[in-house]
């Protein structure tokens, strides 16, 4: 039988737990010793084991490892609130972890990428607007590159429609941070700096898990955008040091309207900027962190782009 373990705090939730496998709760003064002891599947844990999170990721190490964590409100939220068409319960969502995958039930994709964006937004209130902002602005950047005929020998009606669709999952991989460092308001230090940039790697082993039950979703540019999107042009960026054209196009386009909507956005730890100060920023980086290409269409049409954005306003 499958081994689950869970954070003590979970045990209010324990009557919603399937009886398919077996389960341990756990309190960060006990979870190594566990975790060392036993063979187990799958965590769910709350903020209160940051502090000891590298050791768990030490001994379970990072490939096909998907420590998911909630504080009690977001648990209860999932508990409570997450079913699609009746398929996706809290037990579908057990059963899931325990295996290293997500969605063992056959749904329809719509209802899968819904499942995603719900669990992204439990996770991170900061996420709800996003999830619509960030396509919007991709599509947007896409029409301009065309209309101004950059890139247009890359830009397949495919790779156009794929590149908007999953822009919405470029951060599927926070749903593996800490909640501490998720919702840090201070300067990160280099430990909180490290784990933060892991997203994009355990993003994309989390994207490929999904995949990997459901091949008819694999997608090539998905994978680019969640595992690339933090590349820089000029090779300074992660996780691979990449540089120019080496950064498929679709990463290339997602960095930028990242970037752009998080300058722009009031987030709990800054208040947003203004069009103008933002694509400042923009432009001071072209050409290191941006695609100068993609940057200079932009300029361009700065006005169709702030008046984009005020939509969301």
């Amino acid at each position: 039988m499958s081994k689950i373990i869970i954070a003590d705090s979970f045990r209010m939730f324990e009557d919603k737990i399937n009886d398919d496998f077996e389960y341990v709760f756990v309190s960060p003064d006990t979870v190594i010793n566990v975790l060392e002891n036993d063979c187990y599947k799958a965590l769910i844990l709350t903020s209160d084991f940051s502090e000891i999170f590298h050791k768990i990721r030490q001994i379970k190490g990072h490939e096909n490892s998907y420590i998911i964590t909630f504080s009690n409100d977001e648990f209860s939220f999932i508990c409570s609130d997450i079913t699609y068409d009746g398929n996706i319960t809290l037990e579908n969502f057990l059963d899931a972890l325990t295996k290293i995958r997500i969605l063992l039930s056959p749904l329809h994709h719509a209802s899968i990428f819904n499942f995603l964006k719900r669990l992204l937004v439990a996770k991170d209130s900061d996420m709800l607007s996003q999830l619509y902002r960030v396509p919007d602005l991709v599509n947007f950047i896409i029409r301009k590159l065309i209309e101004e005929k950059v890139y247009i020998e890359l830009l397949t009606k495919q790779l156009i429609k794929d590149t908007v669709f999953f822009s919405t999952f470029h951060d599927i991989g926070k749903l593996t941070i800490v909640n501490e460092n998720l919702h840090f308001t201070g300067e990160f230090d280099e430990h909180q700096r490290k784990t933060m940039k892991l997203h994009t790697t355990l993003g994309y082993e989390f994207f490929t898990a999904v995949t990997s039950i459901f091949p008819e979703l694999k997608s090539q540019t998905a994978e680019n955008i969640i595992y690339y999107h933090h590349e820089w042009y000029n090779g300074n960026g992660y996780p691979k040091g990449l540089s120019y054209d080496e950064i498929p196009l679709e990463a290339r386009i997602v960095a930028i309207a990242d970037v752009y909507d998080a300058l722009r956005s009031k987030r709990k730890y800054k208040d947003s900027f203004t069009h103008e100060e933002s694509f400042n920023i923009l432009l001071k980086e072209k050409g290191s962190h941006f695609d100068p290409k993609i940057i200079e269409v932009l300029e361009k049409h700065q006005d169709e782009l702030n008046k984009e954005y005020q939509k969301f306003l």
